[in-house]
């Protein structure tokens, strides 16, 4: 005999018994995903706000601003951990501080941490050795034989950390460095660390970049004008930019639109 074919309720019926009730829903039916402002009209005309329970990856050169974007957007979400790999923040400012040695404990610290915090910022991902290269590392004889170490680690652990953020509604940032890649004749030989996890599971790509230095009337550097490139946008049109002015005075590292007279966000008090 010809089995009877099941219709499509009967299929959602059965597999919301087997993985729980809402497992399989009309698209309709799900909540819109809640987008942070950041503040700054013309971040959010371009990426439409920061998603809340998401992965954001910052990336570009040195001193260009990584560290202060993170941090402004980090505290638009609310309660934020800083992790701080480099150990370079001074002035913490009411943020909760963790400095780990390997970056297994900086996912972990994730993993236990999301349910209480609104954000979580790793800066920066490359500046944590894994185990298996600082175990290589104090092996003289046996330090080239780990390749990719961190790649292989954040494209196990981002898959596992992608649902607990969407389910405690706590937003990652990822702080990432540039490499140069030396077999790379045409095109940009600049590319983040970490291997394609990163990529693939970040929500939003942001890229900084230092425009031109701003001087004051004694030729004196007091800050620089950055410009934030976004290259992917899961809620959004992406490839957008704009451009913000960063001050180093007032004590401490100062975020506001470029031209503007707008009073100056403080990231650091």
């Amino acid at each position: 005999m010809n089995e009877v074919p099941m219709s499509i309720n009967d299929i959602t019926h059965m597999l919301n018994r087997m993985y729980g009730s809402g497992a399989v829903r009309m698209g309709r039916e799900l909540p819109a995903p809640e987008m942070i402002s950041t503040g700054f009209e013309c971040l959010d005309a371009i990426t439409g706000g920061i998603p809340r329970g998401q992965i954001v990856e910052i990336f570009g050169e040195p001193s260009t601003g990584k560290t202060t974007l993170a941090l402004h957007l980090a505290r638009r979400a609310g309660n934020v951990l800083y992790i701080d790999a480099e150990n370079g923040l001074h002035c913490s400012g009411g943020l909760y501080v963790m400095h780990p040695d390997r970056l297994e404990e900086a996912l972990e610290a994730v993993h236990i941490a999301a349910p209480a915090f609104d954000a979580i910022v790793i800066d920066t991902v490359a500046a944590l050795p894994t185990r298996d290269e600082a175990a290589a590392a104090l092996n003289t004889r046996n330090c080239n034989w780990v390749k990719h170490p961190s790649a292989s680690l954040l494209s196990h652990a981002l898959p596992l950390l992608v649902p607990i953020l969407q389910r405690t509604g706590c937003t990652l940032f990822l702080i990432n460095q540039l490499r140069i890649d030396p077999k790379v004749e045409f095109g940009n030989p600049a590319h983040p660390t970490g291997g394609w996890a990163c990529r693939n599971y970040a929500a939003i790509r942001i890229e900084t970049a230092t425009k031109d230095f701003i001087e004051n009337g004694y030729h004196q550097r007091i800050g620089q004008t950055l410009q934030v490139f976004v290259l992917k946008n899961k809620h959004g049109a992406p490839h957008g930019r704009a451009t913000l002015e960063l001050h180093y005075a007032f004590g401490g590292a100062v975020l506001q639109p470029k031209n503007t007279a707008r009073p100056p966000v403080r990231i650091f008090a």
